[in-house]
């Protein structure tokens, strides 16, 4: 039987949790509303995230008031958190993770248009919201990424949504981690594989360039070969990673676009984290069953 998760006291003052999210050896992620809502709905759900370690506690507590400054879609808001580090409160994300589409349905690597077009929002990210703030994300794996789905534009959110990983800017782990993020997206493959050379029907991508200078595919397997074949320990510059790099993920995100596969993910990220029975369950239950814990 699985024992219910350990929550400090300071976060049961002010939260009521609702369900457990997710548990890794990093920390858990609660979905919680705030206790002195009158009416609740689904619609006020938060993300109530509990660090394992001293040392994450103390990075959360570094980085705090950068973090609270970024306003972005892009990566997670922090609402709330606790001085001294116990936990921190940010909105809550619908929506699937890298890592579980990774393992259910994409274990060969993710459609090439979609890589592009992670990869041009966390370059973002990166690159307009954290290096002002002379910060950066160190830890881009698959769970710290999650896929958001939307009514208003075709293609799902793309938003970072741990921020364990956060640490002073640094040029070149920033490179590293967006090398090892397109290994992890593209599985290391050398070119595009065969069966998104073409649409989910198997006939012709629509918008794939075929011109000698400009062809589609021959652009994407170079693209491809390069991820596969750089040398981590070499010194790109983040200037030229942006420069050369994120022009062609932009291109080839519109070339190589099938809309089909785009729905087969949008249908999969689509699924509620918590349903609206388990959330009135758990809202006429007074929350999930906690172990209640000292705050350290």
């Amino acid at each position: 039987m699985t024992l219910p998760p350990n929550v400090p006291k300071s976060a049961i003052d002010k939260y009521v949790p609702i369900k457990l999210i997710s548990e890794s050896p990093n920390g858990l992620i609660i979905a919680v509303i705030p206790n002195n809502l009158v009416k609740p709905t689904p619609s006020s759900l938060l993300a109530l995230r509990i660090p394992r370690s001293r040392e994450e506690r103390e990075a959360l507590l570094r980085q705090i008031e950068s973090l609270l400054s970024i306003k972005t879609r892009r990566i997670t808001r922090v609402i709330d958190y606790d001085p001294r580090g116990n936990w921190y409160v940010t909105s809550f994300c619908h929506g699937r993770d890298l890592q579980h589409l990774k393992e259910n349905y994409f274990q060969d690597g993710f459609p090439p248009f979609l890589i592009c077009k992670i990869f041009d929002e966390v370059m973002a990210a990166q690159g307009t919201e954290f290096e002002p703030k002379g910060i950066c994300h160190t830890d881009l794996k698959g769970s710290n990424i999650i896929l958001t789905p939307t009514k208003k534009e075709e293609f799902p959110i793309v938003r970072i949504v741990h921020l364990n990983g956060i640490a002073t800017w640094d040029e070149q782990a920033v490179v590293k981690q967006m090398i090892e993020l397109l290994r992890y997206l593209t599985n290391s493959a050398s070119r595009i594989p065969e069966k998104h050379r073409m649409n989910k029907k198997g006939d012709k991508l629509e918008y794939v360039i075929e011109d000698e200078d400009t062809n589609s595919l021959r652009i994407g397997d170079d693209f491809y070969s390069s991820i596969a074949n750089y040398d981590l320990e070499g010194n790109t510059s983040w200037e030229d990673l942006k420069s050369r790099w994120t022009n062609q993920a932009t291109a080839l995100m519109k070339e190589l676009y099938d809309p089909e596969r785009l729905l087969d993910v949008m249908g999969i990220i689509i699924e509620p984290k918590a349903t609206d029975d388990e959330f009135k369950e758990a809202v006429e239950d007074g929350g999930m069953d906690i172990i209640d814990d000292r705050d350290l």
